[in-house]
């Protein structure tokens, strides 16, 4: 059947694929974790998670950029691997260093100098919420993000290695590296968040970045020195390797813009949902439960899914662009077919562990340990009775946890459609296509964001509050519905794309 030239073909074939993808796979559940245990011990702190979740919105831009980078450079690298073109790949690899660090450096020279201005932008509550919790709110999250830029630089070297090695074959590199992150994260936090709150959780992950950095360099030095930085050289890079990046310059400008619009969807979230705004009865401004309370578990939560995602690139890059370098189109186009279907398999997989998850989530009540804690000692202050504060906190912990669930559960059925359209994107950025996805992508965001802000400026706020009615996650499911629109598409354009 038909269908089946969209699998691999053999053992052989799947157990190729897999090499490359699961050491990935498993690097991105580390990092799922790491990211998790951060909201974890963040939710024992007093509106923690309000606090991490507004700074953090500032770091998914920079990743963003890095990400955009990776677009452009993934399969120009591969394409020179192929033929091991040894002075084209450093060439690329020093600009890709350059060009990321550069980033990072400019992104925090305008952020951090304004912290507080630009956590104020994004940072919203209910008229009735308390002035003196937000104010602790703002306070948290601007002491995190004076810190974190520090690991905004590490990670623009680190992320870029990472890459690197994924590309050559080496994805076990990336899950040592993953592996030596967690540990010394989760150390770091069980040390610093006590003492420091969301300071020791900020230093903790620049410490846990920097090892990371050293320890894959180390390994690079001995395996992949081509990889490594000689700030001897560092600027000694190819005319022609920087005229094929320029070319793609407007495919990175949009990139970029795109993911800048992705992640500005959490703040239009924020805005209809501000803090105190989610919930029911009486005391439920007590809550302190808003949009930003719950997107950053959804990230961390549903990073399992985004796992699959990261492998897509280093695939398509390895058995599709080193193909079209050697000028071995067959092979690029079977390869290409096939990991279609791989990487569907991959998603579902994901996707049954993610509901699982999602189905157990309720039963994670050390999630609102800092939502508990808030409840309490504003609830005191009214002189309301022990019984009724439990009671409250008891409501709030459940209704956190199933707002939650659901979100999960609609991003657990969406991860399959993304994983489709985005192994489509990738295989059209292997055939230089770059700059035409770019700029379908740049569209179909623009009207998302329109979409998105439909919903929090005209019909959110014309739809009052009733008890138990879990409307953030309503929501989340109309938005995401859009994406079955990019879906149709790039299979559009992946099916009318010629190999020669």
């Amino acid at each position: 059947m038909r269908i089946f030239n969209y699998f691999p073909k053999n053992k052989s074939k799947w157990l190729s694929y897999s090499i490359v993808a699961i050491p990935i796979i498993f690097s991105g559940f580390l990092i799922t974790l790491n990211s998790f245990i951060d909201n974890f011990m963040v939710s024992t702190i007093k509106n923690g998670l309000n606090s991490l979740n507004f700074a953090n919105i500032f770091t998914s831009f920079i990743v963003g950029i890095f990400v955009s980078l990776n677009i452009i450079i993934t399969p120009l690298l591969g394409k020179y691997l192929g033929t091991n073109q040894k002075e084209n790949i450093k060439s690329i690899v020093r600009a890709r260093y350059i060009l990321s660090f550069g980033f990072a450096i400019l992104f925090s020279i305008i952020i951090i100098p304004f912290s507080r201005f630009f956590i104020l932008l994004v940072a919203k509550k209910e008229d009735n919420f308390s002035d003196k919790e937000f104010e602790q709110i703002i306070n948290q999250s601007v002491e995190y993000l004076e810190i974190i830029f520090l690991q905004w630089i590490l990670n623009s070297i680190l992320f870029s290695a990472i890459e690197f090695v994924r590309q050559s074959k080496k994805s076990w590199i990336s899950l040592l590296v993953s592996c030596v992150i967690l540990t010394i994260n989760i150390i770091g936090n069980l040390i610093l968040i006590n003492f420091l709150g969301v300071k020791g959780l900020a230093i903790s992950s620049v410490i846990s970045s920097l090892i990371g950095l050293i320890v894959i360099f180390l390994i690079i030095a001995k395996t992949n020195k081509i990889f490594l930085i000689n700030f001897a050289n560092i600027f000694r890079i190819n005319k022609k390797i920087w005229k094929e990046i320029l070319n793609k310059t407007p495919g990175f400008i949009l990139n970029s813009l795109t993911f800048i619009f992705v992640f500005s969807r959490n703040i239009l979230w924020v805005q209809g949902f501000k803090i105190g705004s989610l919930g029911y009865g009486e005391y439920s401004q007590y809550w302190s439960i808003g949009a930003a309370t719950i997107l950053g578990l959804i990230s961390s939560i549903s990073g399992v899914l985004f796992a699959g995602i990261t492998s897509i690139a280093p695939n398509i890059a390895v058995f599709v662009s080193q193909n079209l370098g050697k000028k071995d189109y067959k092979l690029a186009q079977q390869n290409s077919k096939e990991l279609k279907g791989f990487h569907l398999t991959i998603g579902f997989i994901l996707f049954i562990i993610m509901l699982v998850v999602a189905f157990l989530i309720p039963n994670f009540s050390f999630l609102t340990n800092g939502i508990s804690k808030s409840i309490k000692i504003q609830l005191e202050k009214l002189k309301l009775a022990p019984d009724m504060i439990q009671n409250e906190i008891n409501k709030a912990s459940t209704y956190f946890l199933t707002e939650l669930k659901f979100c999960i559960i609609v991003s657990s059925f969406f991860s399959l459609v993304w994983i489709i359209f985005i192994t489509d994107i990738q295989i059209l950025n292997a055939k230089g296509k770059n700059n035409f996805t770019s700029i379908f992508q740049f569209i179909l965001n623009i009207i998302q964001i329109l979409i998105l802000a439909i919903l929090v400026f005209l019909i959110i706020p014309i739809f009052s509050k009733s008890d138990k009615v879990y409307i953030f996650s309503f929501y989340w499911f109309i938005l995401l519905c859009f994406d079955i629109v990019k879906l149709f598409f790039f299979e559009y354009f992946y099916f009318k794309e010629k190999w020669s």
